[in-house]
């Protein structure tokens, strides 16, 4: 039995050695990282080939071992979603363990042909498009926040069927914010640096690194949709980070309508239904905040869901309470990460039941220890849209 064990160790032990970039590595690196280590990404270094994946090889080993890459905020095990950037257990194990082991190449020949990123449209041409005017961040050491406020000139009411948002310039634009202003009375705000969008529109989606475009389900069984009433204006809430001083962007989003006409679309909304605007931040204190929306009138839907706080964030979840108490998971986002914010989208629609009541949760770490807090020393922080503010919202 102890010979057995031995031979079974040390094949274990042979299997983990021969791990090489070329066969085992590259492709979990093009899959999972790339999208946004690339030359013309977000991040500031390329991983495409071996040289500068080997390069990184330290830094690679720590985000994995300590979860911040690839970054994906959820905890997967409170709630799934179908979109999850976390590597599986064995992909990380193989990645860890080839770094472990001294990160060998292989043969080159082996090495799977490297991604091509586009700036095309994987939608293809829709039946909308607009476009921000080109726009030179003014983020120095501090991130720019900006709005713009674009016509749709739809003649009439049309209903969107999926949305995509296109970079005009991948490696600057952290983030964009869609929201349809039906009053089309929203400016353009360019100025302060600290715009973080109409609180009076409606939220359509956005565009983070990796995301993919917006489509609703639309079968046979199943159509969701969003109106854009006739003579709205687009509003595309941009986030420039940081050292992008100088740098040009013009971003677009394409708009993909139903048919005309259609019947049986169920519209989806995207409101910040929990909420709080009451609560106040002293120095040097961790605070929780929580927010609650009850007495739910009838069964609802729940597609996805997007929790927000600003850079004082520590952690939040969501959940539901059904009439007989039971509880409804929906998100849980032990570490906030202000830099990576997404729409989460539930791999099933999660039922509400009425007369069920909402919840959230959270913390907000007003301390010096707080690596992303903007005051030093901290100041008291109150609710607000600037960025220096806070906020406490699930979308």
């Amino acid at each position: 039995m102890k010979k057995l064990l031995l031979l079974l160790l040390l094949s274990l032990s042979i299997g983990a050695y021969s791990q090489t970039y070329a066969d085992d590595v590259a492709q979990l690196i093009f899959d999972n990282c790339a999208s946004c280590h690339n030359p013309d990404g977000i991040a500031p270094f390329s991983l495409m080939n071996y040289s500068e994946v080997s390069a990184q090889a330290v830094g690679i080993y720590d985000a994995i071992a300590q979860d911040r890459m690839p970054p994906w905020p959820p905890n997967d095990d409170y709630k799934p979603f179908s979109h999850s950037r976390a590597l599986e257990d064995a992909e990380k194990t193989t990645i860890l363990d080839w770094l472990g082991n001294g990160y060998p190449e292989g043969d080159p020949a082996n090495t799977p042909a490297p991604p091509v990123f586009s700036s095309d449209a994987v939608l293809g041409q829709g039946d909308l498009e607009v476009q921000i005017p080109t726009y030179t961040s003014k983020a120095t050491s501090y991130d720019d926040y900006v709005c713009f406020s674009l016509p749709s000139n739809l003649a009439q009411g049309r209903t969107i069927r999926a949305m995509e948002v296109i970079p005009g310039n991948a490696p600057i634009v952290h983030h964009a914010l869609v929201y349809i202003d039906e009053t089309a009375t929203y400016a353009t705000d360019t100025v302060g640096g600290d715009c973080a969008g109409p609180t009076s529109a409606k939220l359509a989606g956005g565009y983070t690194p990796g995301a993919s475009p917006l489509v609703f389900p639309n079968g046979q069984n199943l159509k969701l949709g969003m109106e854009i009433p006739a003579n709205s204006n687009i509003v595309l809430a941009m986030h420039y980070p940081s050292g992008s001083n100088g740098m040009k962007d013009s971003t677009k989003v394409i708009f993909h309508f139903y048919d005309e006409p259609t019947t049986g679309v169920r519209e989806i909304s995207a409101d910040p239904i929990l909420q709080n605007w009451s609560f106040t931040l002293p120095p040097e204190q961790v605070t929780p905040v929580s927010a609650s929306y009850s007495n739910i009138p009838y069964d609802v839907s729940l597609l996805s869901i997007f929790p927000h706080m600003h850079l004082l964030g520590d952690h939040i979840k969501s959940y539901g309470l059904d009439p007989s108490n039971d509880t409804i998971r929906l998100i849980d986002v032990p570490h906030w990460d202000f830099e990576w914010q997404d729409f989460y989208l539930f791999k099933n629609l999660v039922q509400i039941p009425a007369n069920s009541t909402l919840h959230a949760d959270g913390a907000f770490n007003n301390t010096a220890a707080n690596e992303h807090n903007p005051n030093n020393p901290a100041i008291t922080v109150y609710p607000g849209l600037n960025t220096t503010d806070e906020m406490f919202l699930v979308y």
